[in-house]
C-alpha cells in the first residue's frame, strides 16, 4: 500500500512542486572535515538543515546545508533526498519525519 500523508502535509508538498524545480541541488558542508556532498531533490518535501558527515568516512562532524544555494544545477549528486513507499523498517524518528513531509537521504547508485 502506498504511503498516505495527511492532507495538510500533502497540500504543503504539492504547493512546493509548482513552485520548485524538479532535482533541486544542495551542498552540505562538514564544520569539522570541510568536506561537502552534493544532494538532489528526487521528491519534494522537507530537508534537514544539518546531517551527519558524508563526506570523510569516520568525521564524526555535522554537514550544514547551503540553503540550495548552488549556482550550477547541472553538477554531479552523489546523494538523494527521496519519500519512501512505506514506512515498512524505517526507526520510529524516520517514520515521524515521513509522515510530516521529511524525506530521507540515500547515495544514489549509477547503474
Amino acid at each position: 500500500m502506498a504511503l498516505q500523508l495527511p492532507k495538510a502535509v500533502q497540500s504543503f508538498i504539492d504547493d512546493q512542486a509548482r513552485r520548485t524545480p524538479p532535482e533541486r541541488r544542495n551542498i552540505y558542508v562538514c564544520g569539522d572535515c570541510k568536506g561537502h556532498v552534493v544532494t538532489r531533490d528526487r521528491d519534494y518535501g522537507v530537508t534537514p538543515f544539518m546531517i551527519g558527515c558524508k563526506a570523510t568516512a569516520g568525521c564524526k562532524g555535522h554537514m550544514q546545508s547551503s540553503l540550495y544555494r548552488v549556482f550550477d544545477q547541472s553538477v554531479a549528486a552523489k546523494f538523494e533526498w527521496y519519500r519512501p513507499e512505506t514506512l515498512n523498517g524505517l526507526t520510529s524518528g524516520e517514520a515521524t519525519h515521513v509522515k510530516m513531509g521529511g524525506l530521507l537521504l540515500r547515495r544514489i547508485s549509477h547503474a
